[in-house]
Parts: C-alpha cells; structure tokens; sequence
C-alpha cells in the first residue's frame, strides 16, 4: 500500500470508475511529490480500475518494485525495462491470483517453475489493463541492459567482478528481489537467482549489437533464449547464454519485462 494521503488520492479518483486524464495528472503529481515511480503508481491505479469495473471491490497491492530504467544508446532505440524480474506481488497484481506452480512462494521472490508461453499470460494482461505493449526484452536488449549500457564499466558480472555482490549462484533456493547490488543502470539480479526468458528465437551466433534492438526471428522453432544464471547454477559472465523450449517449465525460470 501507499501513504495514507496517496490512497485517498487514488480512492477519489477512482470513485466513480472514470480515470479522466486530469485525475491521471493529479494522481501522478501526488506520486511524485512522495518519491514514488508515478508510471508504477499508474500500473497500479489502472489494474484498480479494471477490477472495479468488473464489481471487484478488493484493492490491487502496490507495485512497490516495478521502477523501470529507459534505455537508449546509438542506434538502439529506447526501451524501458523493469529493474527486477516479475516478483508473485507483482503477478498478483495484475492477475488477481498467484501463479498456481510456484515451488518458491513468496511476495518479493519471482514467479518461477512456469514455461516461456506461460509469461506472455502475464505480459498480455498488463499489456491490456495498461493499454501499452509490454513484451519480453529481445537477447541484444536484455545483454545492453546487462552491461550498463552507455554506463558500461566492463565488469564481468552485471555490475560487479564479484559474483557475490550481485548475483545469487551455487544456493539452495530462490532469493527475493533486489536484495544485491545494482548493475551501473540500477537493474538487479541479472547475472543470478534465475534464467530469464528472451523474446528470440534460438540462433547459434546472433548479432547482438545490431542496430534497433533485433528481435531474431531468422527461422521457425519451438526453442527461445535464456540469460543470466539460476540460484542453483554456477558462476558465469554476461555474455553466457542458454536456450529452452517454449512449453518447459522449471524451478528455476523467471521473466523479466520490457516496453
């Protein structure tokens, strides 16, 4: 939940089931001034909104970690990527329920045991309550993002020489969210505590660096990339890759989300 004040604010707004671009100003205004992300605050107001235009009458849980980074460098284009992997309070958020085969339950932990077709459940409902197209990072996004971007410093892990500083590797169990250091962007846990999915397909030697962020669709295939590296994986550099099948479900996999 938000400051008492805030919840007013978005209660008020909300009263007759209008969002008016006025009361958005408003709302987003209040956000500010209290230091939170007025785009997450926004998430938040419009899944409200959909439940109580449905007779919903219980309130959606803030987003408290969904802050996101924009991106941009050269000829990439600009992207917003969340800085943490989809947490359960997030996908309870937009879903209303918790995804139903979590190993690892936990609020600030990351949706995990769910298969590459199974995100996009979640990526087509928030795309749709938000009336924007969230989508998985393309593999050249999700490596940019990983490095630093323009704020690069040549570390081997995501922000650090020292695996231990960032990433969770060689444990027995999933971590909650953010609980490391940071990249140089502010993005957290990209080189450990799951695999995240990749929009592209699998191709042995991609161009990472080319130019608007390609997504690789060279050929028709049932297998999609992974990036970063599970809990229970070893030590590995950013620019290790892996692979999955769209329809396999592990433990260790988790999502990330993009615009």
């Amino acid at each position: 939940m938000y400051s008492e004040k805030l919840e007013e604010v978005i209660s008020a707004a909300l009263a007759d089931g209008n969002l008016t671009e006025q009361k958005r100003k408003i709302i987003m205004r209040r956000a500010e001034r209290e230091g939170e992300d007025a785009d997450e605050v926004m998430m938040v107001v419009e899944a409200r909104l959909h439940n109580l235009n449905k007779g919903q009458t219980e309130q959606t849980p803030a987003i408290s970690e969904a802050k996101k980074n924009e991106i941009a460098d050269g000829d990439f284009i600009e992207i917003v990527i969340c800085d943490t992997v989809v947490t359960q309070e997030l996908w309870k958020a937009v879903m209303g329920h918790n995804f139903p085969s979590l190993i690892f339950i936990g609020d600030k932990l990351p949706v995990n045991n769910l298969t590459w077709e199974e995100s996009y459940q979640f990526i087509n409902k928030l795309s749709a309550l938000t009336n924007k197209n969230y989508h998985l990072p393309s593999e050249a996004q999700w490596e940019y993002a990983a490095i630093g971007g323009r704020k690069n410093r040549g570390f081997i892990h995501a922000g650090s020489d020292n695996i231990k500083n960032v990433g969770w590797t060689g444990v027995n169990e999933m971590k909650p969210v953010a609980q490391l250091s940071p990249n140089e962007l502010g993005l957290y846990d990209m080189s450990g505590n799951c695999y995240e999915f990749c929009e592209d397909n699998l191709v042995e030697d991609p161009v990472l660096n080319g130019t608007k962020n390609p997504i690789v669709r060279t050929k028709p295939t049932d297998f999609r990339i992974l990036r970063s590296t599970p809990f229970d994986g070893s030590e590995f550099s950013i620019g290790d890759r892996f692979f999955t099948p769209i329809n396999l479900r592990k433990t260790n996999y988790g999502f990330r989300i993009a615009l």
